[in-house]
């Protein structure tokens, strides 16, 4: 009887322990899984905005590519609350960004730089000759060419390599079209973002502020965006002979390092991405460019084109490629008639006013609906053939048309010759 009993009592412990084993794991499952997706979803709806835009189908597709094709493996898509992270990409990335997405496609690891707020970043183009082969753009990248996205040609990509461009072009497109990225919102989160920090992690009273410190920066400024009418910082060129000599040393390298890929080892166009863009990149050796033109190109890049904005890059090495640049220009030692000019200013106005402005600065009425933007004359003077050349032929990839069933040969000198007139370099220049 004894016996019977205690078997019957070890018989009870083991039911009451598979009993609260079961309720522990149904409680676990609850606590960690079930209602912190609740929560989630809840945050999600209360921040997402209501006219979300949700994938195309093509843009579906070009995500199965992405995870077909293990770049997940390589690039993270979520921007981290660090102030490393805030500088390059902007604002932490939050639950709503990533509403449609489902398996999420976050990644672990940054053997290339993160995608989070890749759209509009850098241009369709670009991205095909990348996944083509990547060291055409890229010098020392480790990543691997997708050469069966494409029918032998970086011009010529499978329907998935369009995709693929497609959804890359989506990360970051909810929060850049959400109005969260306004400056004023960017402060608002990014001190919302610094409380949760703070209340998530027990800090000492230096590293809250330096938390804090990191995330107070205007959410606009995605290092590689180009922007259209971004402020142009002030480089002052060296003008000692020796620090001029260092800085060009420096701009060299950092010319092969960054811009070789598109502009060529010595800037004259034709680097191995060169065929594969359009607009194709500029002949460096064909123009003078004052230190302010430079200043913005490099600051803000060139919507509408495949360069990008190198804002990551520190004001020395900024500095640097400015003078080297400068340095690369060929001198155009044709000589013109200068009874030409007001011939070419009277053809300017006539014809050419309306997308370049009246005196010649990029500015006329037609600009502001162009990408790239019209050049201007007061900070860009062309040699004389590429003028000519590019009143001829047009710049294929912008609104500059050719004019050869337009103007005579007499004229598009004329117009040249009062192109080269409106060049206002500061004295350093």
């Amino acid at each position: 009887m004894q016996t019977v009993t205690k078997h019957r009592l070890f018989n009870s412990a083991y039911l009451i322990i598979f009993v609260a084993g079961i309720g522990f794991f149904i409680l676990s499952f609850m606590l960690l899984g079930i209602l912190p997706g609740k929560q989630l979803q809840k945050e999600i709806e209360a921040r997402a905005p209501a006219n979300m835009q949700q994938y195309s189908a093509k843009e579906e597709r070009g995500r199965i590519v992405y995870a077909r094709e293990g770049c997940g493996y390589c690039h993270t898509q979520q921007v981290r609350f660090v102030a490393q992270d805030v500088s390059r990409w902007g604002a932490p990335t939050e639950a709503w960004e990533t509403k449609y997405d489902y398996p999420q496609l976050w990644g672990t690891r940054r053997i290339g730089p993160d995608l989070a707020r890749e759209t509009e970043v850098r241009s369709n183009d670009w991205h095909l000759t990348h996944l083509f082969n990547p060291r055409y753009v890229v010098r020392d990248s480790v990543m691997p060419g997708y050469p069966w996205l494409f029918k032998g040609d970086a011009n010529k990509p499978t329907s998935d390599g369009i995709d693929l461009v497609a959804y890359l072009q989506t990360l970051g497109r909810a929060r850049k079209v959400s109005g969260y990225d306004d400056p004023l919102q960017a402060q608002v989160d990014a001190q919302q973002s610094t409380q949760k920090s703070s209340n998530a992690m027990s800090h000492d009273s230096m590293a809250d502020e330096e938390m804090s410190a990191s995330l107070n920066v205007s959410q606009d400024a995605i290092a590689a965006r180009p922007r259209l009418d971004g402020p142009v910082p002030g480089f002052v060129i060296p003008t000692n002979a020796n620090d001029r000599s260092i800085a060009l040393r420096l701009g060299q390298a950092a010319f092969a390092e960054n811009c070789a890929g598109c502009h060529g080892p010595s800037g004259t166009g034709d680097g191995l991405a060169a065929p594969t863009l359009l607009p194709r990149p500029a002949n460096l050796r064909d123009a003078q460019f004052t230190t302010r033109h430079l200043a913005d190109v490099l600051w803000n890049g060139r919507p509408g084109t495949a360069m990008p904005a190198w804002r990551d890059l520190d004001n020395s090495t900024l500095v640097a490629l400015t003078l080297y640049v400068q340095s690369l220009h060929t001198a155009d030692e044709r000589a013109l008639p200068s009874s030409d000019v007001a011939l070419g200013q009277s053809l300017f106005s006539t014809n050419c006013a309306s997308c370049h402005g009246a005196s010649g600065q990029g500015n006329g009425p037609a600009s502001r609906g162009l990408s790239p933007r019209p050049a201007n004359f007061w900070e860009k003077k062309g040699n004389t053939a590429y003028l000519e050349n590019v009143l001829r032929e047009g710049i294929p990839g912008t609104a500059m048309p050719p004019w050869k069933a337009v103007l005579s040969d007499e004229q598009r000198t004329a117009v040249v010759t009062y192109l080269r007139t409106l060049y206002q370099p500061t004295e350093q220049e």
